[in-house]
C-alpha cells in the first residue's frame, strides 16, 4: 500500500496484483470515497460509454444502474473474483 501527499490529499493506494487486467484501488481517507483504476481495460471504456449513452436518453437510469449496483452489493453479488458478474 502506498499513501500520496498533496495534491492527492492523503489517499490510499492498494494494487491488486491477481487481477486479470492491472488495476489499483484508491480510497480517499478523507471522504471514504473509493474507486477501482484499471490500465489498458477497453471493455470498461466501452460499458462507460454505454451507461453514458443511456443516462443521455433518460436520466432515471441513472438511478436504475445505482438501485441494481447497491441491490447486488448488499447480496455480495458483485465480486467478479468470486465469479459473479461485473458492477457494471
Amino acid at each position: 500500500r502506498w499513501h500520496f501527499a498533496r495534491p492527492f490529499d492523503a489517499v490510499e493506494a492498494t494494487p491488486v496484483p491477481l487481477a486479470r487486467v492491472p488495476i489499483c484501488n484508491l480510497r480517499h481517507e478523507a471522504s471514504g470515497l473509493a474507486v477501482d483504476v484499471s490500465v489498458g481495460n477497453t471493455v470498461a471504456i466501452d460499458n462507460t460509454l454505454l451507461i453514458r449513452t443511456y443516462v443521455e436518453l433518460d436520466e432515471r437510469a441513472r438511478q436504475l444502474c445505482a438501485l441494481v449496483k447497491a441491490w447486488a452489493k448488499a447480496r455480495r453479488l458483485s465480486s467478479t473474483r468470486h465469479g459473479t458478474p461485473s458492477s457494471y
